[in-house]
């Protein structure tokens, strides 16, 4: 199948350095929005469950160009891959992150007690549940409690860091944000 969509088989791990959680890097644009406009009244109870956070991965450089010229051609009606449509196990086993890499990453969210740890079928995404506490203590940022137009919210403040070794396939944070009564 490889041939006939003439894409790279997958050349294996991103992440290569060890994963040590002493070693940080911040993930760009994590700041909730709602830390910057609301009122803050105050640090967030760190037992609190949020449902949902996600991960964002990345595609390798090279995965992605190759994924682009595919997508190119399953739009080209010259092509012989006109309109085929691929499953996200196919694009996933070409494209996403090798399953090494996401045990990783999955291992690295079990060791802060995060749980109900999902990947995405693509390899682009990674949900989990979790207490705000185990959350600041994983991505050390904090939650603090916010008003926004009349209504209460609890954002991270601050924010949020991996360790080094995911910087080459962590591109950001999701649903880090919720409200709590309206």
């Amino acid at each position: 199948m490889a041939r006939l969509f003439r894409v790279p088989v997958k050349t294996g791990e991103l992440i290569g350095d060890p994963v040590i959680d002493s070693v940080r890097v911040n993930v760009i644009d994590s700041i909730d929005a709602l830390a910057t406009v609301g009122l803050d009244l105050g640090a967030a109870s760190g037992w609190r469950r949020v449902e949902g956070v996600t991960i964002l991965l990345k595609r390798s450089d090279d995965h992605e160009v190759a994924l682009q010229r595919l997508l190119g051609e399953l739009h080209n009606p010259y092509s012989s891959c006109y309109r085929r449509r691929l499953a996200q196990e196919e694009i996933a086993a070409f494209f996403g992150l090798a399953e090494n890499d996401l045990e990783k990453i999955v291992s690295w969210l079990r060791s802060h007690f995060l749980d109900s740890i999902r990947v995405f079928h693509g390899h682009t995404a990674v949900t989990f549940k979790g207490n705000l506490h185990n959350i600041e203590t994983a991505f050390r940022t904090q939650f603090r409690r916010y008003r926004v137009e009349g209504r209460d919210y609890v954002a991270n403040a601050h924010e949020c860091s991996v360790p080094a070794a995911f910087s080459s396939v962590v591109s950001g944070l999701r649903n880090l944000s919720f409200l709590t009564r309206g």
